[in-house]
């Protein structure tokens, strides 16, 4: 396997995906009277996001190969694909008070990305090369199971975490001064996780380390691109550890300017 053919015929859209996603922005198109505005970009933005994640070569690469594809591919699920979808949600569209608990948001988001992250339940996603969805048939049942299981997942807790900041309603999100603190523990969770995957000087997930390699993309990896699982590996801690806490400190800041202006405001009002 050259690049180039890892870049253009390891794309793969299973029907269940497609129609899921299909369906989730007919209903929101419905449900906006399919007006077209800045949050139906966000929203819709969201969904595609979702979907390159899910059947782009960077999935190819992180369910069996790349150990730092996969940890990108659950930044993007947990991170970037559900504030998007709650950026695009109209406060027009909550009809009742939804209350949910921030700390019990903050606990889904943190701990999802670490448990599944032990080592023993990463590898058992990853028990079968044939999981690979190359021609998209063949897949360990328990193995897609897990790894369709997964994926669900990270969306759900990525809705939860990021509710106390995005929810629709403002009277449904954290003060501006508790976000912040919601946000940089968060971070520091975050980068727990990445440093200890980082600094790790044993393989940690077998199945990234291992020599199978139906497809030719492996030698690919280690023998053109000079990536050892190793290197591998360390790639993939510190996507977890920098850019993972970066968003998390770009929305800290966000608020802190947003803050900032409200505070001024009343300032001027006040005079």
């Amino acid at each position: 396997m050259t690049t180039q053919q890892l870049l253009t015929e390891t794309w793969y859209f299973p029907p269940g995906l497609l129609l899921s996603v299909l369906l989730i922005g007919l209903f929101y198109l419905y449900r906006t009277q399919f007006k077209f505005t800045r949050q139906s970009g966000w929203f819709l933005g969201g969904l595609v996001v979702m979907l390159l994640t899910l059947a782009s070569p960077l999935h190819f690469l992180g369910e069996g190969y790349l150990f730092s594809a996969h940890m990108a591919q659950h930044m993007l699920l947990l991170l970037i694909v559900p504030p998007l979808l709650l950026a695009g949600i109209p406060e027009r569209s909550i009809k009742a008070k939804i209350k949910i608990s921030p700390a019990l948001c903050w606990l889904l988001g943190v701990a999802i990305m670490w448990i599944w992250h032990i080592p023993a339940v990463l590898n058992a996603t990853l028990q079968s090369r044939s999981a690979i969805p190359l021609c998209g048939v063949g897949a360990h049942p328990w193995a897609a199971f897990l790894q369709g299981a997964q994926n669900i997942s990270l969306i759900v807790a990525g809705l939860f975490f990021s509710w106390p900041i995005l929810a629709p309603l403002p009277s449904q999100r954290l003060p501006h001064l508790s976000g912040i603190a919601y946000l940089f523990s968060a971070c520091l969770g975050c980068s727990l996780l990445g440093l200890g995957i980082t600094f790790s000087s044993q393989p940690l997930y077998r199945a990234y380390a291992s020599s199978i390699d139906p497809t030719g993309a492996m030698y690919l990896i280690r023998h053109v691109w000079g990536i050892t699982s190793q290197a591998d590996q360390q790639i993939g801690g510190l996507l977890m550890w920098v850019p993972g806490c970066f968003i998390y400190v770009s929305a800290a800041l966000f608020l802190l300017g947003r803050w900032f202006g409200e505070e001024n405001y009343s300032v001027e009002m006040s005079e």
